[in-house]
């Protein structure tokens, strides 16, 4: 696969002076054996030459080359990969730029209207550029006043503990100091087999925090895993202290950070990267995958932003006019933004500050230029402190950043964003209430827990249905029972345990969990004698059932009865839908809607009604399980409907009485230990009577005799007639 990647170089007024734009051309005809134009798909350079951009071919030599039409100065790339269909499109979005600046300088001028059709075609043709790429899984250790680490020492510290913890784990990388005050640790996409993906660097966030987790505190920034971060690249000049980007070994880390600044005063060389495929990383990259795919985002939606007071004040009406942007209501994020700019912890800077409140002033409808006077304003009263640029290159960026804001329908208002820059979050804002909703509504999926808040009080039936299906999505379906969810797991855990079999210490990382192998093999023949307990339960009291239904003990029960349905003489079907718990009642999804669509029409009238129904679902439990778990017998061995006999019920029993015997036996083991303990701390007390390991005693003994009457009752009185099922 044909494989691009992006670079960038960021001029200054002292380099522009000392070399000007037009050598340029020349330069790249040097280098590369064509003029500038020629490198596909584009090469850009800004109107006033700050700021140049090109995508070229990931092919060896190709970054040195471009590095050197400028002196190896300032020159950054990505950890992103591209496929050809993302160069294509950067193309075509090229000539459709060029083609509508061309547009604007036409004579006489276009109209406003007309303007605007063609800025949301080109904003259309952008928005199809691909966003799919490998990513390389990138650390940055970097030291600064208002971060973690605090000087270069401490971040070399943090460098070589990752890297302790690569080599224990087998996990190839390349190391680089930054020139500056920082190491980069990059380990390529290959290593753990990358698909061609949109979310990567979501994915590789999520897999830092697990390594960081793992390894025991790291100080990761997890800043840089975003789609388009830049990374200084290798070999090229650092603009403040002079000294190169340069690879580093382990043992030339180990000398020391004066002896690392002695190395990165001219180029080094770069070897060839290793690609080795490291087991530990692909098994952390699917777990960290499923991580993210489940993960959902609140948004804030244009019908919300209309609720806020500021969007209310900034619409005006025939009775009275748009209010001035320095007398609206804002909310206490938006507060803090303007009055105090980046509080203290959280990871942002001028620009992201900026980009934040334009994409907020756009929400509520204030225009582009009246929000661009009011930031640039901003940023140099409030943010110019955060920033160690002069007040025409912020006056410069918070334009640029406005501008794009506006420009692009992606750049949008979201209270995820103000809660990741530590802003106050609270009830004076009118978007709270839907933020904190989403929020609950994410941590009730994962942690399946709900407790009584205010909002668990429901006002409309929709809304009780919702919120019933929302809070059993990870139940268990019926007392024990079985769902998609479990089966996935049990997916995850059959592909842990056949991993690498001939490691019997080898532990495991699942959604935050570390799981020993033994702990896995124990945990997955608990869950399987589980199933098989409860599958044999249900056949039990299906037993049970017919054993109260015969009227003489000669009379023989037709298989196709046994195994059929009814509630209230209504023959019901085999399904498997959800099943609800519904205060301690469980019961199948269907019947909840029914009784809520009852509700809805008027049909009850009186709380006896609710609660005669309530009654009626408690009552033909059995009938319904049954309906439940005649398909789940199936499913669980394989088999057809149609292939389930008497047989099948009698190996389920078998399996059931085995099951139990062993689950019974391992409790009865710890709770005479248990009670051993307590009897040697306390001799003087004598024997110490325990009513617990008695039940369990007799239920062992009992077991035995359970199982073989079942089977007997299945052997003598069941029968198959005509071969119907």
């Amino acid at each position: 696969m044909r494989l691009f990647r992006e670079y960038w170089h960021l001029h200054n007024a002292a380099y522009m002076k000392k070399r000007g734009p037009i050598n340029f051309a020349q330069r790249f005809y040097d280098a590369f054996g064509f003029a500038h134009d020629a490198i596909y798909p584009q090469w850009k350079t800004d109107k006033d030459y700050k700021h140049s951009w090109v995508l070229l071919e990931d092919l060896p030599g190709y970054p040195e080359k471009y590095a050197s039409v400028f002196d190896n100065y300032n020159i950054y790339t990505t950890l992103n990969h591209y496929p050809k269909e993302y160069a294509d499109a950067r193309e075509r979005f090229r000539e459709a730029k060029l083609h509508h600046e061309r547009f604007l300088n036409l004579k006489p001028p276009p109209t406003a209207l007309l303007i605007k059709e063609r800025e949301r075609d080109l904003s259309a043709i952008e928005a199809a550029i691909p966003k799919e790429c490998f990513v390389d899984f990138g650390f940055d250790f970097d030291a600064g006043e208002n971060k973690p680490i605090r000087d270069l020492d401490e971040a070399a510290f943090f460098t070589m503990k990752l890297l302790n913890f690569f080599e224990k784990k087998g996990v190839p990388y390349q190391m680089f100091y930054t020139g500056g005050r920082g190491f980069h640790v990059v380990v390529d996409f290959r290593c753990f087999e990358q698909p061609l993906d949109v979310n990567n660097h979501h994915v590789n966030k999520a897999m830092a925090k697990m390594i960081e987790d793992e390894a025991g505190g790291l100080f990761i920034d997890d800043s840089i895993y975003s789609s388009r971060r830049q990374f200084r690249l290798p070999n090229s000049i650092h603009n403040t202290s002079g000294l190169h980007k340069v690879f580093l070994t382990r043992d030339e880390l180990e000398r020391g950070v004066d002896h690392v600044k002695a190395l990165a005063a001219a180029p080094r060389p770069i070897p060839p990267i290793d690609h080795t495929s490291s087991e530990y990383l692909c098994r952390l990259y699917g777990l960290a995958k499923i991580e993210v795919d489940k993960k959902p985002k609140y948004t804030v939606k244009a019908a919300d932003v209309r609720e806020l007071q500021a969007a209310r004040q900034s619409s005006p009406d025939a009775s009275r006019p748009a209010l001035p942007v320095a007398n609206l209501h804002h909310p206490p994020c938006i507060r803090e933004a303007l009055e105090i700019g980046i509080k203290d912890g959280a990871k942002a800077n001028r620009n992201i500050i900026t980009v934040f409140l334009a994409t907020y002033f756009k929400a509520i409808g204030r225009g582009r230029d009246e929000t661009t006077v009011l930031l640039t304003d901003h940023a140099i009263r409030v943010l110019a402190r955060f920033s160690g640029s002069g007040a025409k290159e912020i006056e410069s960026s918070t334009k640029g950043a406005v501008s794009t804001v506006f420009r692009y329908e992606k750049y949008r208002f979201n209270c995820g964003t103000a809660k990741k820059f530590c802003f106050a979050c609270n009830d004076t804002c009118e978007l709270f209430k839907k933020y904190r909703e989403s929020v609950f509504n994410r941590r009730l999926q994962k942690a399946d827990m709900k407790g009584f808040t205010s909002a668990n009080v429901y006002e409309t039936p929709e809304e009780i249905r919702k919120a019933i299906k929302i809070g059993n999505d990870l139940r268990l379906h019926a007392s024990l029972g079985y769902n998609p969810e479990d089966a996935a797991m049990q997916g995850v855990v059959s592909e842990l345990r056949h991993a690498a079999p001939d490691d019997p210490i080898l532990e495991y990382r699942y959604r935050g969990m570390r799981i020993r192998r033994s702990n896995l093999e124990k945990g997955s023949a608990l869950y399987k004698m589980a199933i098989q307990i409860y599958v044999g339960d249900v056949v039990l009291r299906q037993i049970e059932a017919f054993k109260q239904k015969k009227d003489r003990e000669d009379d023989k029960i037709i298989w196709k009865d046994f195994i059929k349905t009814r509630v209230f003489e209504k023959e019901i079907p085999y399904n498997q839908e959800k099943w609800l718990d519904i205060a301690g009642l469980v019961a199948p999804e269907a019947a909840v809607e029914y009784l809520i669509g009852c509700i809805e029409r008027g049909k009850f009238t009186s709380v006896e009604q609710l609660e005669d129904r309530w009654e009626e679902l408690y009552q033909t439990y059995q009938e319904r399980e049954w309906a439940y778990a005649f398909p789940l017998i199936a499913e669980l061995r394989n088999i057809a409907l149609r292939d389930i006999k008497p047989a099948t019920l009698l190996a389920i029993l078998d399996e059931w009485q085995e099951a139990s015997l062993t689950l019974c036996n391992q409790a009865l083991l710890d709770a005479e230990l248990e009670l051993s303990m307590k009897r040697s701390f306390a001799p003087e007390e004598g024997e110490v009577p325990n009513s617990f390991v008695e039940k369990l005693r007799k239920s062992i003994g009992e077991i035995p005799g359970k199982g073989d009457v079942a089977r007997q009752f299945i052997q003598d009185n069941i029968v198959i007639q005509n071969n119907l099922h």
